[in-house]
């Protein structure tokens, strides 16, 4: 008996769960077609997996419509019309049927009457069946629209989406000029937006969120509902847009292209109507883009400004061809205002100019000279001619002619002309460069002949060049004469008589001893140099040094040191104090002769002072030991040897 604790359900039968796996294990499709309602014989029926039909099945029609639940995408809604001529039985039990007529869902509900016309009660009855499914993937979600009936809500919800799918979407309050969080009530183009309302979003910072939204006052937005699944939002949807500072009364077009995956796919809105922020009036130059839309406008007032690139400007430029002055036409130069100015006509380029023809003036605005010439600075220097303002005439560089060459000049009419070398650009010989006597191009006037002469006859002196006499022999003999000049003969006569031996009361020569003989110190006729004297010496000065002396003086070596913190002896009379081996500064090269040491103290303790013991252990090793008791100390010592 139905009661409160009745429970009604929809399960798949195990057909049907066959079915349904084969479909997503391969793939094919799986068409769901037909629901048909009984009455259970009466009973309160509960469905069963094993059912392959109803237990009375009264009515069989095809589906009015079969569509995924909205909420939930697991869930499949079957739904059949029946006409209010149909009835005059129970319904209790509903089965849903494939193309193969199936029965693959089966489901009980709550008992319902379903009168006939003819009993004078009618009506038109709506039975949906809800089942769970693992994937709708693969069912066919279609129905035969030529024999199923429509209830008001579903042709409602068809002519929705219908709309919904048009290009021509319903306006908008605002459009966006910036990304913005989709969150919230907010201020867009100058329009606080309320809850609600309508808003493009075109300018996200990821465009894939860019669409149709609806305001939410509190969380985040949601899309509208004419443009929250793919169908709705297709290439070239319009929008317009009511208000703004900037996007008012504009039309917007989606330019992304298909296929568009909702959420995934960048969305591209771009202006189709509206303003482009061009003022109303005439324009020279417009800018139009690619909707043949004006989208900013000039009126140029130079050449670049108007795009022109075949005129020279005002201010210069280059010009390319050939320019013709007709009879009686002028080229006319105003004067500069600068410091100083050229004008005229230059060959090279700005900062490389090779020559030109024009004229040169100051900041006065007054023309100072006309020239024609070379070089960089044609108007001041460089080969041409300059007509000073003054009337002065400058011609610079070499004057040639061919043929007769210049004639018919007035030479003795010429006033002014140079009457001396340098007159003529003509350079003479200084009187150092005279009396030097090197230069071989610069000629030479009789002042710096005489000086050049001059020059050369002097008294010879150790720093002059001269002319001197030449000595007498009495004069090289004696020596005393600085003004006269020595003969070979003179010379030679002189030595002759000072070649002899030395002696210690005989003036005359001697030769050096060797190094070896030096050291010996047996001969007695040789002279002994100071480097030979001091062979042999050495020494090196500090704390640890020495001093060696020459072989001749016996070869001895003198070292010294000082050991420091040799350790603490132990008074026993058994034992030896701390020893400590020192390397000398250098090795003695034949023997050592004797090693004293004491200890560097300025106070002792006298029943702890023991003389320090030192000895050699080889040529270039000594050995000290501190015999004092008291504590560590320092030994200085001493090596003679040699």
């Amino acid at each position: 008996m139905i009661d409160r604790n009745s429970q009604f359900m929809a399960i798949l039968t195990n057909v049907g769960a066959a079915k349904l796996a084969n479909a997503n294990a391969l793939g094919v499709p799986w068409n769901l077609t037909a629901l048909g309602v009984g009455d259970a014989n009466g009973t309160d029926p509960i469905p069963s997996a094993t059912q392959t039909k109803l237990i009375n099945e009264q009515r069989r029609a095809p589906l009015n419509q079969l569509r995924v639940d909205p909420v939930n995408p697991a869930v499949i809604v079957a739904e059949q019309i029946i006409p209010a001529d149909v009835g005059g039985w129970w319904i209790r039990e509903i089965g849903l049927y494939d193309s193969d007529g199936d029965l693959v869902a089966v489901s009980n509900c709550a008992p319902s009457f379903k009168p006939a016309l003819n009993q004078g009660s009618g009506r038109t009855q709506i039975v949906r069946m809800n089942f769970i499914v693992s994937s709708t993937a693969n069912i066919v979600l279609k129905i035969d629209p030529a024999v199923v009936l429509a209830t008001r809500e579903y042709v409602d919800l068809a002519i929705t989406e219908a709309i919904n799918k048009q290009d021509f979407k319903h306006s908008v309050l605002v459009a966006t000029t910036k990304n913005i969080t989709l969150n919230g009530l907010q201020t867009i183009d100058g329009v606080a937006v309320q809850a609600g309302a309508r808003v493009l979003v075109k300018n996200q910072a990821t465009a894939k969120d860019n669409g149709l939204y609806e305001v939410s006052a509190i969380g985040a937005w949601k899309r509208t509902l004419d443009a929250d699944i793919g169908v709705e939002v297709t290439p070239g949807l319009f929008v317009s847009v009511e208000t703004g500072v900037l996007n008012g009364d504009s039309v917007w077009q989606l330019v992304t292209d298909a296929p568009i995956v909702l959420g995934t796919t960048a969305l591209i809105f771009e202006m189709a109507v509206g303003h482009t922020g061009v003022n109303a009036g005439s324009y020279g130059k417009v800018t139009v883009d690619k909707y043949g839309r004006v989208i900013a406008g000039m009126n140029p007032a130079t050449l670049s400004e108007a795009g022109i690139t075949d005129a020279l400007s005002i201010n210069g430029g280059i010009l390319q061809g050939n320019v013709q002055l007709t009879e009686n036409s002028r080229l006319y130069i105003g004067p500069g205002t600068t410091p100083s100015w050229g004008l005229g006509m230059f060959a090279g380029a700005p900062g490389s100019i090779k020559g030109g023809v024009g004229f040169y003036g100051g900041s006065d605005g007054a023309f100072k000279t006309a020239f024609l010439g070379l070089g960089t600075d044609p108007w001041s220097s460089g080969p041409g001619m300059r007509i000073k303002a003054e009337g002065i005439v400058e011609i610079s560089g070499t004057i040639t002619g061919s043929g007769a060459g210049l004639y018919a000049v007035p030479f003795a009419a010429l006033t002014g002309l140079p009457n001396t070398l340098s007159g003529h650009g003509i350079a003479s010989a200084s009187q150092a460069e005279a009396e030097q006597g090197s230069d071989t191009t610069k000629p030479m006037t009789a002042l710096r002949v005489w000086q050049a002469i001059t020059a050369k006859i002097v008294q010879a002196t150790t720093s002059i060049a001269g002319i001197a006499r030449i000595a007498s022999q009495t004069a090289v003999n004696t020596g005393t004469e600085p003004t006269t000049i020595v003969t070979p003969l003179t010379l030679a006569t002189r030595l002759s008589a000072l070649w002899q031996a030395a002696q210690e009361s005989v003036l005359g020569v001697i030769q050096l001893a060797t190094q070896p003989e030096v050291n010996a110190g047996v001969d007695d006729t040789k002279a002994v140099t100071p480097k030979k004297l001091r062979a042999g010496v050495s020494w090196a000065l500090g704390a640890n040094g020495y001093v060696a002396m020459p072989t001749w003086l016996g070869g001895w070596i003198l070292q010294w040191g000082l050991a420091v913190g040799v350790g603490q002896a132990t008074n026993s009379g058994t034992l030896q104090g701390p020893g400590r081996d020192v390397s000398l500064s250098v090795t003695f090269p034949t023997e050592i002769m004797w090693v004293g040491a004491c200890m560097a103290f300025t106070t002792m303790i006298t029943g702890a002072a023991f003389a320090p013991g030192a000895g050699y252990v080889s040529r270039s090793v000594i050995r000290v030991q501190n015999n004092y008791t008291q504590s560590a100390g320092d030994i200085a010592w001493l090596a003679l040897g040699r």
